[in-house]
């Protein structure tokens, strides 16, 4: 995992503000985004952690939320064109929405 990932990734969960190149973290008060290049890829709250490719299903992108993931356990791919979130030892499920926020459950 590159270190502006892991930087990034624990701003998000610390709630506290970020900024490298194309990767921003804004801390609000009750949640904490990760955009990449102004696109809203990750938020994290009370109710719960959102992830979403926002249109770009790039290396970059799958990079920065699999930082995110790794803190729960699962981590996303592309095969085919189609992306798959996994479960450290589990079986890949076919992210349906990855465009869209979706709350992503450990």
């Amino acid at each position: 995992m590159r270190k502006i990932t892991m930087d990034a990734t624990e701003a998000l969960y610390n709630g506290r503000d970020f900024k490298q190149g194309n990767t921003q973290v804004l801390a609000f008060f009750d949640f904490t985004e990760l955009r990449l290049f102004g696109n809203l890829i990750a938020r994290v709250g009370g109710d719960g952690i959102f992830v979403a490719l926002a249109g770009w299903n790039t290396a970059t992108t799958r990079e920065r939320l699999n930082g995110v993931l790794s803190e729960l356990g699962l981590s996303i791919h592309t095969r085919k064109g189609d992306v798959y979130m996994t479960k450290i030892g589990g079986d890949p499920i076919l992210w349906e929405n990855p465009n869209e926020l979706t709350k992503v459950e450990s």
